[in-house]
């Protein structure tokens, strides 16, 4: 397979929303998450179905849902995609059980053990990205991408509250 290099970047960063990043505990917290968002753009793997750029793509999450702008050179918005977040709430509590059950045999349980459940954990985060490439399709994200949008959705620490939405 041969590579060839791109003219110029389609996507110049990835960054979070204020309103995502207000409801971060702390400023520790808030730079977790901001790198997590500049880390998923090195998978170079996104290809908007939208001509010009490069762009800046901005996710803000609320409630049940995720709005995923396309930002231009001005920061004026060139597209939005609303991505609906249920969808990965089951995917997500089994991966957050699975992270605490790695957690628990460090250094206790087998090697086996430990490698049965990472892989689990690994399988779970396949299909999250899977469902994230579906659902934002128009956004052209590789499988990598949305596997590193899956690992900042977890950083957030969305789970399921009384109503059934999506919190903190």
């Amino acid at each position: 397979m041969r590579y060839i290099p791109r003219v110029a970047p389609t996507i110049r960063a990835i960054r979070l929303h204020a309103a995502t990043l207000a409801q971060a505990p702390d400023e520790r917290r808030r730079a977790e998450w901001t790198d997590a968002a500049r880390e998923a753009l090195v998978a170079d793997d996104l290809a908007p179905e939208l001509d010009g750029g490069p762009y800046t793509i901005e996710l803000r999450f609320e409630g049940n849902t995720a709005q995923v702008a396309l930002l231009d050179a001005r920061d004026e918005r060139a597209a939005a995609y609303r991505w609906d977040l249920r969808p990965l709430k089951e995917l997500l509590g089994e991966y957050l059980t699975l992270g605490r059950r790695i957690e628990s045999l460090r250094g206790e349980g087998p090697p086996a053990q430990w490698e049965a459940v990472d892989i689990a954990k690994r399988g779970v985060h396949d299909e999250a990205a899977g469902l994230i490439v579906d659902a934002l399709r128009p956004l052209g994200l590789g499988i990598e991408t949305a596997r590193r949008f899956f690992t900042l959705l977890t950083l957030i620490r969305l789970v399921q509250s009384a109503d059934g939405s999506f919190s903190r």
